[in-house]
């Protein structure tokens, strides 16, 4: 029956029919395959002509003199990017409102260029670093200028106190004024208890910094060239200075205004020492820098000059950083070494006239 009925004619006409659809399918698919193979194509190849204009555009960003490198803590990556390039008669020009830039937010960066600072100034390199000094002898504002623009960059007091913790000091100093110690105490107080409400009012974020500042440094650093092994030992010092102020079984609870500056100005004189030691010529600054750079100028005159320049907010929580090869940025930033080189000899000056 079945050999009868692929004989008939609707079979055959069906099975025409069927074969066709087959045909066709396949067709179908061929072409199918064909346009997608094409746009798959068109698709790689328009992938490839972006990333190739992504490339030029890079060229053309790396070939400006001056350019937008982002928002602090990530230009911290370029410094050390240009200090890697140094060679050996090239001079290091350094303006920083602190000297443990980095240490929290980039505590890996913060190594690396400590130690090619050191390798350059033990090989022979010039180093001039001048910073924001947070000693009360040569300050003439030392809670208000450094540790509370600190606590402030870093969100242990909120910027948005900032006006309120003005009017408490323009309401509070007139008092007692050139009474210099009592004037310490109350900038104390007055920030303590900014730093405290902003800890009650975002405790996470608090306790994130304090947590991060008790992370040691020198624990993962594996040195093995003399000149590293010294860095190494300046951040054993560093994470046992946060220790004793921050750390020891502390609670967040248990951390204060104090324990913060205490820890800042350790690890100032810490570095600062670590510095001398090494060769690094150090300036000391009692006022407010408006701008941090860090500017290698080329022992070869064939070379140009390369900085990072970071443009911070005094009263806000971020940093804008650029790299400039523009000589006069160069040109600028030698005039503001001779201007603070200046005002440090101004004191000895008038020691001398009065000893005349």
């Amino acid at each position: 029956m079945f050999e009868k009925l692929k004989t008939s004619k609707s079979y055959r006409i069906f099975n025409s029919i069927a074969k066709s659809a087959t045909f066709a399918l396949a067709i179908s698919i061929l072409l199918f395959s064909f346009e997608m193979y094409k746009e798959l194509d068109q698709e790689s190849q328009n992938n490839q002509h972006f990333i190739e204009t992504v490339r030029q555009l890079d060229e053309v960003r790396q070939s400006l003199s001056t350019r937008f490198l982002g928002t602090f803590p990530n230009y911290i990556t370029e410094i050390n990017r240009v200090f890697e390039n140094l060679q050996a008669q090239d001079t290091v020009v350094i303006f920083e409102d602190v000297l443990y830039y980095g240490i929290k937010s980039r505590p890996n960066e913060f190594s690396h260029f400590q130690q090619l600072l050191i390798r350059h100034s033990r090989q022979g390199g010039k180093v001039i670093v001048a910073y924001y000094n947070n000693h009360p002898d040569v300050m003439q504002d030392p809670i208000w200028n450094t540790v509370f623009h600190r606590m402030v960059l870093e969100g242990l007091i909120s910027s948005a106190y900032v006006p309120k913790i003005g009017e408490e000091r323009a309401e509070e100093f007139p008092k007692r004024r050139g009474d210099y110690s009592w004037m310490i105490r109350m900038d104390s107080i007055i920030t303590e208890k900014y730093f405290l409400k902003t800890c009650q009012e975002n405790r996470d974020a608090a306790e994130n910094m304090w947590e991060g500042y008790l992370v040691p440094i020198a624990k993962d650093t594996i040195l093995n060239r003399t000149d590293d092994i010294v860095v190494k030992r300046v951040y054993q010092q560093i994470d046992s200075i946060k220790q004793a102020c921050l750390g020891n079984g502390k609670r967040l609870d248990d951390v204060h205004f104090a324990d913060y500056k205490r820890m800042y100005s350790d690890m100032t004189d810490c570095i600062a020492d670590f510095y001398k030691y090494n060769g690094i010529e150090l300036i000391p600054l009692n006022e407010y820098l408006t701008m941090s750079c860090w500017l290698i100028k080329p022992a070869d005159v064939n070379r140009s000059t390369e900085a990072i320049l970071a443009f911070p907010s005094k009263y806000a929580s971020d940093e804008i950083g650029f790299y400039s090869k523009d000589v006069s940025f160069a040109d600028y930033i030698s005039k503001m070494l001779e201007g603070v080189r200046f005002e440090a000899v101004k004191p000895q000056r008038r020691a001398h006239k009065l000893r005349d």
